[in-house]
């Protein structure tokens, strides 16, 4: 119920910030100060559904933590799950890479 509920004052809110400048310039500007304050009442009135959907998923309190991005791997490296490299393999260079240039200065 709450799911629908939010999708209801999701939409009324868009409906409203939609219509506060046409408001505006065909009324007058108080009127678009009235369509803003409904929007953002609706907009509260969609922050009130979610908390009270997650505190009735949730009562404890407790957050799944199963959405963690990181994964620890057998040596103890954390990987990189968006490029599929370890955080090691970045600070591995061989000696021998460095330029003339560099060796002299």
């Amino acid at each position: 119920m709450y799911l629908k509920l939010r999708i209801v004052f999701t939409i009324l809110s868009a409906v409203c910030i939609a219509a506060v400048f046409p408001m505006g310039f065909l009324f007058d500007w108080p009127y678009a100060i009235a369509a803003a304050l409904v929007a953002l009442l609706f907009f509260g009135l969609m922050l009130l559904c979610k908390q009270s959907q997650e505190n009735q998923e949730n009562p404890h309190g407790f957050s799944d933590l199963s959405s963690d991005t990181t994964s620890d791997t057998a040596d103890g490296e954390m990987d990189n799950e968006m490029d599929g490299t370890k955080n090691a393999d970045k600070n591995d260079k061989a000696d021998g890479d460095c330029k003339e240039s560099d060796k002299n200065a």
